[in-house]
């Protein structure tokens, strides 16, 4: 007897046909001992397949699964990897804390930062001097790229009177050469913020320059005209300037040509 499949999965033997559409079968049952024997009552069907089949949705259902599966894994891949970083910026943090208190003075101070930093963590650094600097991830920054030193920089933790901690970078990894006050950033979005408060309290004070809003505009959506507007700021400052020296050098030139005459 011919073995077939039904459309449900379930494996028959075709006993005859009972027409041209309708096969007469019977389902086929697996014993303890692994053998295939015909069993129970015998039926008809229309629909036969030389091989198990699964239908469109069985097959969707799989994927789905499947899909499930995987993102399951995934998320909780990311989880372990969250808690893994809590938990050590917890275990640093601690640390850090537990040193602070020794020391009466810093026993307010805000640590979080200074954990975030040893614990890699951190993603943006941003220079908070006078001049702007180039903003840089932070592995760019802490990095040396020196013939004369290799490794990373030395940063250097202040106190302020306002019980707030200030951050300085040297150029190499016993701390020498120029030391800056440094910004740190977890995300960008705080970057951003950061930076857009810079720029509109620089702005305020007229403190902004062309060179400046350059350096931003990365990551700010600044309209051009501003850009054009500081330009035509610089330009009058420096035909200003250009005046003062011109009128000083003509003073001068006129004042020794006089001597001269005098002389004469």
């Amino acid at each position: 007897m011919e073995a077939k499949y039904l459309s449900d999965g379930r494996k028959v033997v075709v006993i005859g046909q009972l027409n041209n559409i309708e096969s007469i079968v019977q389902e086929v049952f697996v014993s303890d001992s692994g053998d295939q024997i015909p069993s129970g009552e015998k039926f008809t069907t229309k629909n036969l397949h030389d091989e198990p089949v699964k239908s469109w949705k069985e097959r969707e259902a799989v994927k789905v699964d499947l899909m499930y599966d995987r993102k399951t894994d995934e998320l909780n891949a990311i989880k372990h990897e969250i808690r893994t970083m809590q938990s050590k910026r917890s275990s640093h943090a601690k640390i850090i804390a537990s040193n602070l208190r020794q020391i009466k003075e810093l026993e307010s101070m805000d640590v979080g930062i200074l954990a975030d930093v040893m614990a890699r963590n951190i993603k943006w650094v941003c220079s908070v001097s006078w001049a702007w600097e180039k903003v840089m991830t932070f592995d760019e920054f802490i990095e040396i790229r020196s013939a004369y030193d290799e490794g990373v920089k030395l940063i250097s933790v202040h106190a302020r009177n306002d019980n707030t901690l200030m951050y300085k970078v040297g150029s190499y990894s016993d701390g020498s050469g120029g030391e800056s006050e440094y910004k740190f950033f977890t995300c960008e979005d705080k970057l951003k913020d950061f930076l857009l408060s810079k720029y509109k309290s620089d702005t305020e004070k007229g403190y902004m320059t062309v060179e400046k809003f350059d350096s931003i505009k990365g990551f700010l959506k600044l309209p051009n005209s501003e850009r054009k507007a500081l330009l035509l700021i610089e330009i009058d400052k420096a035909n200003e300037v250009y005046k003062k020296e011109l009128a000083r050098i003509t003073k001068q030139r006129d004042k020794t040509l006089n001597m001269k005459k005098v002389k004469q």
